[in-house]
């Protein structure tokens, strides 16, 4: 009976002693990928291509987009509920050509931040031109009452109808102008549809894209970085 008792016990702190060390290895294997994580974050302190694309200064690479979008999923992990995020995945997508997946990361851009004008703009764009009309008003009139005060605020973003792309480089009333085009463009479009007047408007009208970056800061000393916008 005593030799049962101790072949069980025997038994059972070998099966917790396994446990346990698989456990660690989980645990290492996990503290080892939040590391390729911050590093890959380490290239995201820097804007990059994809933004110097949004501004019109690079050509169109379709490996450095697909690059852009496995950074930009890593980063989701970090900060899931960051709106910009979501919103590079949906801009790098439609580019790329795929529209449904395009589609999905912009309403989850807008699901956490419903207040950028942009994210409105981009997704209704990408339903008018493969022809959803009826969801691409219904997203318009959402974006229509969006307050621009938000992306007047946004630290990096790329504004299509400004005269200069980069946010730095304009005064507050060059950003004020530019925004008001794009809201006036969206609210032609919306006119347009009640009088059930469409028109092709990739002729006449080039495809214009809202582009927001993440801003975040890393910190070094080895706490989690924070998201700021």
């Amino acid at each position: 009976m005593k030799e049962r008792i101790v072949s069980g016990l025997s038994f059972f702190l070998g099966r917790c002693y396994f446990l346990c060390f698989i456990f660690i290895l989980s645990l290492s294997a996990l503290v080892d990928h939040q590391k390729v994580i911050f590093k890959t974050l380490d290239y995201l302190r820097d804007p990059g291509y994809i933004l110097t694309y949004a501004r019109g200064e690079a050509r169109f690479f379709p490996s450095k987009f697909l690059d852009t979008v496995r950074y930009y999923k890593n980063f989701n992990k970090i900060f899931p509920d960051s709106a910009a995020a979501n919103s590079v995945l949906g801009y790098c997508y439609y580019r790329l050509g795929d529209q449904n997946r395009a589609i999905f990361y912009y309403k989850e851009a807008i699901a956490l931040d419903p207040e950028l004008f942009g994210l409105f703009h981009n997704l209704g764009q990408i339903y008018y031109r493969r022809g959803n009309y009826k969801e691409a008003v219904e997203v318009f009139e959402q974006g229509l009452k969006t307050s621009p005060l938000k992306t007047l605020q946004y630290p990096l973003y790329v504004d299509p109808y400004a005269l200069s792309p980069n946010p730095r480089d304009r005064s507050t009333k060059e950003k004020t102008e530019g925004l008001k085009k794009g809201y006036d463009f969206m609210a032609m479009l919306v006119q347009q549809s009640a009088g059930k007047e469409f028109k092709d408007m990739d002729k006449k009208y080039q495809a214009r894209f809202y582009y927001y970056q993440p801003f975040y800061v890393i910190y070094r000393a080895g706490n989690k970085p924070q998201l700021l916008m």
